[in-house]
């Protein structure tokens, strides 16, 4: 199973339905990409020495990210992706 996950799944949630929703801002989607493929063991680049650093930056980003798109992204947003997929 995923035991490279550190990712929560709201966070996961979350970077997945941002990533759907920011196609004119490539800065924030690169490092969405980079976090979702790092959290599903498939990205290479990271080796393991950067793990520890990948985590809280990860975390870091999740929460910044959470402050500066909250009006974009209203919690009723993500409840109902939610339940869709339950």
């Amino acid at each position: 199973m995923g035991s490279s996950t550190f990712l929560t799944a709201e966070e996961r949630h979350k970077l997945e339905t941002y990533l759907g929703h920011c196609e004119d801002d490539d800065a924030y989607r690169a490092r969405i990409q980079l976090l979702l493929l790092y959290d599903q063991g498939t990205e290479p680049e990271l080796a393991a020495g950067q793990v520890g650093v990948t985590i809280h930056r990860a975390r870091s980003f999740v929460r910044a990210f959470d402050r500066e798109r909250l009006e974009l992204f209203p919690a009723s947003l993500f409840m109902a992706q939610s339940e869709e997929e339950s």
